[in-house]
């Protein structure tokens, strides 16, 4: 799942796009569709001193469902987490359709 500032309905690599700024400050997290657990997540934001950091086993997927064509779930970490030299900090409520990929 790839959520981006700005719109990314063009774009032809919306992950590696999105991690490089493309689209604004951006999230890309990847779970398992099954039960909702987080195994990986880029973080993407002007704040950050590195343009994107990759957070693991920080943030966790809460009532994560895929019903059809639609994506909803929260996704938050634990209070503030450290990432290298880095503090992030999370807390969203996502509920959006699924593009479909590209051919």
């Amino acid at each position: 799942m790839v959520l981006t500032e700005k719109d990314h309905a063009a774009a032809k690599r919306l992950e590696s796009e999105a991690a490089g700024g493309k689209f604004g400050a951006a999230l890309a997290i990847s779970l398992f569709t099954d039960n909702g657990e987080v195994f990986g997540t880029q973080i993407t934001h002007p704040g950050l001193k590195r343009s994107s950091v990759s957070v693991s086993g920080s943030i966790a997927g809460e009532g994560v469902k895929v019903v059809g064509d639609r994506f909803q779930g929260r996704f938050r970490t634990k209070g503030a987490a450290k990432v290298f030299d880095e503090t992030v900090e999370l807390d969203i409520q996502v509920a959006a359709d699924l593009r479909p990929k590209a051919a």
